[in-house]
């Protein structure tokens, strides 16, 4: 169990969705970021994005999937979507089953493949039949089949060639373009956080949560003090009032069209920050496709081997 968890633990680290910063650190990227925009000569156009600038976004809008959980944003264009994720990782996989085949240890490409299996939480819970089964049990949209691993669990010498493999073809593997990772390129993290901040600073931002809160409490349910938190205060122990809570906090984002209306702003805010810096996002769409290429070519190189057998 020891080994499983901390593999899958640096698995689930490397595919964890955009999750966003507290409200402190946000604000502090933002505000470092506009001064060294300012620096740089440009101090009367500052960087950060307000309302003013929505005006030329007003087409843009998130797209939500309630059955897969899915919130779709303009800068989803760089990243790699859930079965563009699971490629990588085949992929990777692969290359790490021929380095740890020296040490006779034959690695499946599925080791640690992540499976979708939960809402996109940025907003906190809104799937209604996931909150049916597990109230607020679960965070992570998608998680690690432990089958996946557990034959690796109690093999000897394992976790160490594992890491020995991982470190020597750092450059080779394909690196997962994911928020929150620190290799992702700068560009990615700073756009993700900038276009947040932004938008939890608008005024139909706060309406938003407020018509939601306002729900929450008509209906019995206590809120948290934290007015930038998206979870209500939950009965820690007790998994049917859990539930029950959870189903009201989902009625009343629906009612108040929470979900929708907040994503939209927050999507429009990408869009701007992509504008600005448009160089950035071509070089980061074009890395993203040669790195699909080279997945695609690896597992299908594979297939074609395990065919001809």
């Amino acid at each position: 169990m020891e080994l499983r968890a901390e593999l899958v633990g640096e698995l689930e680290r490397s595919y964890r969705q955009p999750y966003h910063l507290m409200r402190d650190g946000l604000i502090a990227i933002v505000l470092a970021l506009a001064l060294s925009f300012g620096v740089s000569g440009c101090a009367n156009k500052p960087f950060e994005a307000s309302e003013v600038d929505l005006a030329g976004v007003e087409s843009v809008r998130a797209r939500l999937d309630t059955e897969a959980g899915t919130i779709r944003m303009p800068l989803d264009d760089v990243l790699f979507s859930p079965t563009e994720r699971i490629l990588v990782q085949q992929a990777n996989n692969i290359l790490m089953s021929r380095c740890l085949a020296k040490s006779q240890i034959n690695l499946s490409k599925d080791f640690g493949v992540f499976k979708p299996d939960q809402e996109d939480g940025r907003y906190g819970i809104w799937v209604q039949r996931l909150a049916d089964e597990n109230g607020y049990a679960k965070t992570n949209r998608e998680g690690i089949s432990p089958e996946s691993t557990a034959p690796y669990d109690a093999q000897e010498g394992f976790r160490d060639a594992y890491v020995k493999c991982r470190d020597d073809l750092q450059g080779s593997l394909i690196v997962m373009r994911q928020i929150g990772r620190p290799e992702a390129p700068e560009a990615i993290q700073r756009i993700d956080s900038m276009a947040y901040g932004s938008a939890m600073k608008a005024p139909a931002w706060r309406k938003a949560k407020q018509d939601w809160r306002d729900c929450l409490q008509e209906r019995g349910v206590v809120v948290s003090e934290d007015k930038d938190s998206w979870v209500p205060q939950v009965p820690v122990d007790e998994l049917n009032q859990q539930i029950r809570t959870a189903k009201i906090d989902i009625d009343c984002k629906n009612r108040t069209n929470l979900i929708q209306k907040v994503a939209d702003l927050e999507a429009k805010f990408q869009a701007i920050y992509m504008a600005r810096d448009q160089a950035a996002i071509n070089s980061l769409r074009s890395a993203k496709a040669v790195d699909l290429a080279r997945a695609r070519e690896i597992v299908s190189g594979v297939r074609t081997a395990d065919e001809a057998r």
